[in-house]
């Protein structure tokens, strides 16, 4: 790969944070919605059985 596609993919990832607001990796996301700090991935084990 050379150093115009490193940038040209560099810049789509920069536009794709920008579009989706999206800064930590990882991020977890739930039925589309942000896992909330106050969670853990782990306590997701939890919510397995309940029906929304």
């Amino acid at each position: 790969m050379g150093k115009k596609e490193i940038e040209d993919e560099f810049t789509k990832h920069e536009q794709w944070k920008e579009k989706s607001g999206l800064r930590e990796t990882p991020t977890v996301l739930v039925n589309g919605y942000k896992l909330p700090n106050n969670f853990k991935i782990e306590d997701l084990r939890h919510f397995e059985d309940i029906e929304i």
